[in-house]
């Protein structure tokens, strides 16, 4: 799904909450941002945003959220890892969620 809704909160701290942390829909990232009083939605072009990143072939003693968070800094800025790797023994690759936006 790509688009623009409009969210609107009756306090303002209700708002702040929801900016100040990230949100995922079925596993994406969904990006929220203030709008301005200048929007345009006809004209506003998406940014990059929070991205899911494979790590192939890390190796297993490199498995933590210490080198997860150092990888996601070097690339963009680190958000979280996909625990569900862990978890599920799938440990083919691990996942991390970086956001590239600039």
């Amino acid at each position: 799904m790509r688009g623009w809704s409009d969210l609107r909160f009756a306090r303002a701290d209700h708002t702040n909450w929801v900016l100040s942390s990230y949100w995922l829909f079925e596993h994406a990232p969904v990006l929220l941002k203030r709008r301005t009083p200048i929007f345009d939605p006809e004209t506003k072009q998406i940014g990059i945003g929070p991205v899911w990143i494979r790590l192939l072939g890390l190796p297993l003693q490199y498995w933590s959220e210490d080198i997860f968070r150092w990888i996601g800094n070097a690339i963009g800025t680190y958000m979280e890892y996909d625990k569900s790797c862990l978890l599920t023994g799938m440990m083919t690759y691990a996942r991390i969620l970086i956001n590239l936006d600039t």
